[in-house]
């Protein structure tokens, strides 16, 4: 095959892949916002407000708010939880880490939700990478650090985005369990619960 074939396909191939993945994180970030609305759910105390504490969750359009008052909402639960002192502390000491990690991967996502597939010419090539739009060129050649390569995200870097957003989620069904237990009483599933949370990604 003629390596202007084999480039050609190449590229194709590129596109396709970067079309699913902007597909894929889409939806997690999707599935994620449920998880965040139960978790709400379970701060206020009573499976049973879920349609209240979606309405609360959903009444702002931003993802950074909807984040945020899950994040506000959590921190005052678990304060208010029948456990004793120093798993109150390691509780949240967790909690914080796990906001600032979704708080990252929700900045990543404002990158994809806010792009677009561009046609790259870099090192003699076509690429093919999801980039801001290229008019915004202060954010289109800001360099990434520790990046060589043409500017933007490729398929296999969104995807590894996918992969973070779905163990979050995890975290989140997680922490909603936590709460479960604590206000059942059951202080060994409390107990274990807490230790997987602070296993997770060690």
């Amino acid at each position: 095959m003629p390596d202007d074939d084999l480039d050609a396909k190449r590229i194709a191939q590129e596109h396709q892949a970067l079309r699913e993945a902007i597909a894929d994180i889409n939806i997690a970030w999707a599935l994620l916002e449920n998880n965040l609305a139960i978790l709400l759910c379970r701060c206020m105390g009573d499976d049973q407000q879920f349609p209240l504490a979606s309405a609360i969750l959903f009444a702002p359009t931003s993802l950074e708010a909807r984040i945020a008052i899950v994040e506000q909402a959590f921190s005052v639960a678990a304060g208010r939880l029948p456990i004793e002192p120093e798993q109150t502390k390691r509780v949240l000491v967790k909690w914080v880490r796990f906001c600032k990690r979704i708080n990252d991967q929700k900045g990543f996502r404002n990158h994809v939700a806010h792009g677009m597939i561009t046609n790259i010419a870099h090192g003699g090539r076509q690429h093919i990478r999801m980039t801001p739009p290229p008019a915004d060129s202060a954010r289109f050649y800001k360099p990434r650090k520790g990046h060589q390569g043409p500017p933007g995200y490729t398929a296999h870097e969104i995807q590894q985005s996918v992969h973070s957003v779905h163990r979050m989620r995890g975290q989140l069904t997680q922490f909603a369990i936590l709460i479960e237990h604590a206000l059942a009483g059951n202080g060994a599933a409390f107990e274990e619960t807490l230790q997987a949370l602070e296993q997770w990604g060690h």
